[in-house]
């Protein structure tokens, strides 16, 4: 796997599909590498014990052996998804191992995954004929020949699988959509500091206003202030009469002490508790 992680990774175009040839029942291959060592593969003459990778148009572009593809979708059209180990990424987001073998026309191999180099395995069913070509490389030249043959119960059959790295796909903000919000918000606040300044009100506009409650607030609220603006003017009617009444008052009192041309008179003298009262008559 590269350096970079799974996102480094090369994939699959979503233009490339496989030839139908690609899976059709006769693509068997017989490959003797010895008198008795013989492989039955599918889909490729060439074994990888040769030190040779699959290539062709069969196989995507940039195949590696034990390199999967990364891919946020499914199997390639030919191929069926034959296993699957889940779990999820260091960010948390789902992911998954998928290996995707060949699906064979009428249905003459049906692979599963297997854990070798190839990926993909089949078992013989009862009954069954291979057609295809046989391979011999242990003689000195080697040589390709057609081959029909009735394999043995449980007799295997190797093929080349696509591996893959399947992370959930994530959205990207194109820059027409970040555009717009920007101007959305730009909008917004516009609007906002609109409202600010229409709801804040000059000294003039809340002498004149003090009768009625101020826009936006709560029916309650609005006649909790009425009732305290009342109170208020009471409270300062009752101050006014209080003082009003205590200045009467003071200038009665004062007036007795003043005679009628005007002079001053003494006000009258307490004597202590025994002694005499005295009084000035005018």
């Amino acid at each position: 796997m590269p350096s970079n992680g799974i996102y480094g990774l090369p994939t699959i175009p979503s233009s490339w599909t496989a030839p139908t040839s690609c899976f059709a029942k006769t693509r068997y291959y017989r490959v003797s590498y010895a008198p008795s060592y013989v492989s039955n593969l599918y889909g490729t003459p060439t074994p990888v014990l040769t030190g040779n990778a699959p290539s062709g148009e069969c196989f995507p572009p940039s195949f590696t052996i034990n390199v999967p593809y990364r891919t946020d979708g499914g199997c390639p059209t030919g191929y069926t998804r034959a296993c699957a180990t889940g779990g999820p990424d260091l960010s948390g987001r789902p992911m998954s191992t998928v290996t995707c073998c060949p699906s064979v026309t009428s249905n003459a191999f049906s692979f599963m995954c297997q854990n070798h180099e190839y990926g993909c395995h089949a078992t013989a069913t009862v009954g069954a004929v291979w057609t295809g070509v046989i391979t011999n490389f242990a003689i000195s030249k080697p040589t390709e020949e057609p081959v029909t043959r009735t394999p043995w119960t449980g007799e295997g059959l190797e093929a080349w699988g696509i591996k893959f790295i399947w992370v959930a796909a994530t959205s990207v903000l194109s820059p027409s959509a970040s555009t717009a919000t920007e101007i959305t918000t730009t909008t917004s606040e516009a609007s906002s500091t609109a409202s600010e300044d229409a709801a804040s009100p000059t000294v003039s506009t809340e002498s004149s206003a003090s009768s009625s409650p101020p826009v936006g607030l709560s029916p309650g609220v609005a006649a909790g202030i009425a009732v305290g603006a009342a109170a208020a003017v009471g409270l300062l009617a009752l101050v006014g009469f209080l003082v009003y009444r205590n200045k009467r008052k003071k200038m009665w009192v004062e007036g007795r002490y003043v005679e009628a041309d005007g002079t001053e008179k003494a006000p009258p003298v307490h004597e202590a508790p025994g002694q005499p009262a005295s009084e000035l008559q005018g």
